[in-house]
């Protein structure tokens, strides 16, 4: 089978500076998704370290992660899942900005298409005709046929 690392393509430096750029361009986008991930659980887990030796999460406080999230009011619960949720939903739209546009756009156009359509149906049922005066014609000769 061809191997990647075949001779004829260690020569090539074409080949070797877009694997050096594709390699890079993975490197920025994990570290990217790191600091995201960072940012996201810094503000939530500040008080909570991760040992990846055992793989549990311990406290600084010595309460479980278990009892955290049971300590939470209600409240406190849904301001959390509805801002993780408005997030989510703000990358997955941004990432789609064609459609989302189009979804947020279109009513506001149909709503502006009906208040054009009633206007103009409004101006033309109101508009008055200026009819010519009317003038009385005289009696005109009955025709009898051909002569």
């Amino acid at each position: 089978m061809n191997d990647p690392e075949d001779d004829s393509s260690k020569d090539n430096p074409y080949l070797e500076k877009a694997r050096k750029k594709i390699a890079s361009k993975r490197l920025k986008k994990l570290r990217k998704r790191d600091t995201l991930q960072e940012g996201l659980l810094s503000s939530e887990a500040s008080d909570h370290s991760f040992d990846e030796s055992t793989e549990r999460s311990t406290v600084s406080d010595d309460i479980s992660p278990a009892k955290d999230l049971l300590q939470r009011t209600a409240f406190q619960n849904f301001k959390l899942h509805l801002g993780l949720l408005l997030q989510k939903n703000y990358w997955l739209f941004s990432r789609n900005i064609k459609p989302t546009l189009t979804q947020a756009l279109s009513p506001v156009l149909f709503c502006l298409l009906i208040v054009f359509f009633q206007s103009t149906a409004s101006d033309w049922a109101n508009f008055e005709m200026d009819y010519p005066p009317e003038i009385s014609l005289q009696n005109m000769p009955r025709c009898f046929g051909d002569p």
